[in-house]
């Protein structure tokens, strides 16, 4: 069980974090530094992926990265992929099933020419880390989930015929690079990350980050 100092302190990091990313996006012109810390809710929702082709809702937007084979095993990958820009015991417990209320919720908008090229500097991507904190009031504020943004990719290709595909978003922290399948309706796959820097005491990590699930309609533009 979580003491009332490891949520405090997880508040305390956000706030700095989010102090950081604000101040960063207003002076700089660099679109592939990544944007971390709290943020205001987002409409996602944690929902069993559905048979459907048309993104008709907005909350449809949102995919889901997941563990698959072993969902107890997600939070120890998350706090490895957090511990570029935070220190991973500020996350708290979190279930990797599909369809838990914890979890990684993801929304990636991948664009790519006739050819399956990138359009790198149109695809953007935004992780959303929700754990048992988030919810929780301390000192008269609730915790918010925690994200990650990136507002261009590095590089990746969608072969149209096979609908197999890679793409990586990279800045000064490391890289993420998802690698999966699109078959018209849904792009599911594995995520994997390398962080280059990590919070003081800790190495760089490295590693599987999940499986994912999201709709083509959203994801593939």
């Amino acid at each position: 069980m979580k003491t009332a100092n490891a949520v405090g302190m997880r508040l305390f990091v956000w706030i700095i974090f989010a102090s950081l990313a604000l101040s960063a996006c207003a002076n700089k012109d660099d679109n592939n530094n990544r944007a971390t810390g709290r943020a205001a809710k987002s409409n996602a929702v944690n929902q069993e992926i559905a048979a459907t082709s048309v993104c008709s809702d907005t909350k449809m937007e949102w995919g889901k990265i997941y563990e698959a084979n072993s969902p107890m095993n997600l939070e120890a990958q998350v706090k490895g992929f957090v511990s570029a820009t935070l220190d991973p015991a500020a996350i708290g417990a979190m279930d990797g099933q599909l369809n838990s209320p914890t979890g990684v919720d993801v929304y990636g908008s991948f664009y790519f020419d006739q050819a399956g090229n990138l359009i790198a500097d149109k695809s953007k991507l935004k992780i959303k880390i929700v754990d048992e904190f988030v919810g929780q009031i301390f000192e008269g504020k609730a915790i918010e989930p925690y994200f990650v943004e990136f507002n261009a990719a590095s590089e990746g290709h969608l072969n149209r015929s096979t609908g197999t595909l890679q793409v990586t978003f990279q800045d000064s922290y490391g890289s993420i690079t998802f690698r999966g399948v699109h078959n018209g309706t849904h792009v599911s796959g594995t995520v994997e990350y390398a962080n280059t820097v990590a919070v003081a005491g800790l190495s760089p990590a490295s590693g599987k980050l999940g499986d994912f699930i999201s709709y083509s309609c959203s994801m593939i533009k």
